[in-house]
């Protein structure tokens, strides 16, 4: 006798094993029918193959009868269809239970009562958590509701009513809580489900819950950029907030219904942040970020740190909060997120250079002599050119100077005490000038070491020439800093040929080794402050009209010296 077709041995005993059709495959999730025949007897196990035969055919039979049921209860919905009918939903089970509870007051005891509260609070906390109890809720009401219509529809769209239908019964359950508790102030407690007109700002239409992330940036940036203006924020910064804006959206996906958005969505976006490359724009251009991410990771690029990290974080956090407005979230997801890695102390932000490192900058042939100061300025020559790339370093060693305060200033802001202390006035600003912070505005007198190496007969030479600029040469980038092509020379160009570039590092250091010189000075912390131009606290005596004045703040700024560099060379003889 020739064994069944479906019959094979497994440790002796003879199993049945048979595949479903596609059709009731894909229906039961499940590829292959299996049963043991629980016998080692192969005359046995044919006749018992022959009744799972029939089994196996009843299994499929029925499974093809529930398909055929489901498939003419539920015809295929489109995505619309399906957020107006979940949105009557809402409405209906409100009317249901407003009908029973007008039809029997009062028939609940009070334990009962304290129960079913109980009962619905525990339910809301499940499903604002989103925990398995509250997983298997929504799914029990989507098969309720919707049974395979929605099969057809693509992951996001999915998401995005499995979304919708947790926002539904989160609604339901506080309209019910609010009632039990005599509650009638409120009609509606998430805007989806309000029948009230839509804000001005979402153009008289509610918010669909599938409007994607890409429209929702969109419209945060054309919000932004429209207070920004009206507030004076400089072209840099929405430029900054722009490119911030762009990142995010490819990140997070253009496409992406804003309400599928939840914790672990935000989460996998903190993620992602922190495998990104730094710089990345600059090392892939051309490549997408998730190409990038990976490209970074096999060249061992290191990634964003924690503060840039946090900017993107920030800008994400905005613009969901822009749809929180809008109604197309009922709540932040991630209003609580914090980026990867520890933030770095201020201290190790951005570090001094050495005396080392300063001896090597002022070593260089661009200050002992050097063909010319441009592009042979790295090049030993009989030439000390005292313009721009000489006096820029040396102001911001000696007097803490912002890049950008050195490389504005005109003649006129160069001035003299009636006792003869020649200082620099940050306190008047041009239109064509700008200043970091209100503690910014400070007088300071010109250390004794640029006077004696020439700087106030270059001073002189520009206001008798009526130089626009005491450093003319230097050009406004597209934003109006003067410093731009300045740094870009200093921290890629100059700097790499005299010395070793460490991390956190750059022409930023001078102005921390002017901050550790200050220290080492122990001058009193309210003239420290004013000196660098940091933020003073709340204390009026710190402003310039009661502080001190330059002819005051001379015999501490003598006292910087840099102990261990010699800059005597740079005299005049």
């Amino acid at each position: 006798m020739s064994k069944h077709p479906y019959m094979s041995k497994r440790g002796g005993v003879w199993q049945y094993r048979r595949r479903y059709p596609k059709d009731v495959a894909d229906f039961l999730g499940r590829k292959v029918f299996k049963k043991s025949l629980e016998t080692l007897k192969k005359e046995e196990a044919i006749t018992r193959a022959a009744e799972t035969t029939v089994e196996f055919s009843a299994r499929v039979e029925e499974a093809r009868e529930e398909i055929a049921i489901i498939e003419s209860k539920n015809e295929k919905l489109p995505y619309e269809a399906a957020v107006d009918r979940v949105k009557m939903w809402v409405e209906q089970q409100e009317q249901k239970l407003d009908k029973i509870r007008q039809s029997s007051p009062g028939t609940l005891t009070a334990e009962q009562a304290k129960e079913n509260l109980a009962d619905n609070e525990n339910q809301l906390h499940d499903l604002k958590d989103l925990s398995e109890k509250g997983i298997d809720d929504i799914s029990s009401t989507w098969g309720s509701l919707f049974g395979g219509s929605l099969d057809h529809l693509d992951q996001a769209h999915t998401n995005a009513v499995f979304e919708l239908l947790r926002r539904a019964k989160i609604e339901l359950l506080k309209r019910i809580l609010a009632k039990n508790n005599a509650d009638f102030s409120k009609a509606h407690f998430d805007y989806l489900f309000s029948n009230e007109p839509a804000p001005p700002d979402t153009g008289g239409k509610p918010s669909a819950p599938g409007v994607p992330f890409g429209k929702l940036a969109q419209a945060y940036w054309a919000n932004y950029e429209k207070e920004a203006l009206n507030h004076g924020i400089s072209e840099k910064r929405r430029n900054d907030v722009e490119r911030l804006i762009t990142v995010v959206t490819e990140l997070m996906g253009t496409e992406t219904p804003v309400a599928t958005i939840n914790f672990n969505m935000a989460l996998a976006f903190r993620d992602q942040l922190g495998r990104l490359p730094a710089n990345h724009k600059k090392y892939y251009p051309d490549l997408a970020l998730q190409k990038a991410i990976e490209r970074g990771k096999k060249e061992g690029r290191p990634c964003l740190n924690q503060v840039t990290q946090q900017k993107y974080l920030s800008t994400l956090k905005a613009i969901l909060d822009f749809g929180v407005m809008l109604g197309d979230l009922p709540a932040n997801p991630a209003a609580k997120l914090k980026p990867l890695g520890k933030k770095k102390p201020a201290e190790d932000a951005r570090k001094p250079y050495t005396v080392k490192q300063l001896k090597a900058i002022f070593a260089a042939p661009l200050y002992t002599g050097c063909i010319d100061d441009e592009k042979n300025f790295a090049k030993k020559g009989d030439k000390i050119i005292r313009r721009a790339r000489f006096w820029v370093p040396l102001i911001c060693l000696l007097h803490g100077m912002r890049p950008n305060e050195v490389c504005q200033l005109k003649p006129k802001d160069m001035k003299q005490t009636d006792a003869g202390t020649w200082y620099f006035d940050l306190t008047e600003v041009d239109d064509d000038q700008t200043l970091k912070t209100v503690s910014s505005r400070r007088k300071f007198p010109v250390h004794p070491y640029l006077v004696q190496m020439g700087f106030l007969d270059y001073v002189t030479q520009k206001k008798t020439g009526k130089a626009p600029r005491l450093f003319p040469e230097l050009k406004r980038d597209k934003y109006g800093n003067y410093a731009t092509g300045f740094l870009r020379w200093f921290n890629r160009t100059f700097y790499p040929k005299v010395g070793e570039v460490k991390s956190g590092q750059s022409f930023y250091s001078l102005r921390h080794s002017f901050r550790d010189e200050l220290r080492r000075i122990e001058g009193p912390q309210e003239l420290l402050d004013l000196l660098g131009g940091w933020g003073q606290g709340k204390i009026v005596s710190n402003t310039y009209g009661a502080g001190y004045t330059p002819d005051q703040m001379l015999k501490y700024v003598e006292k910087i010296t840099y102990p261990g560099l010699d800059l005597s060379h740079l005299f005049l003889k």
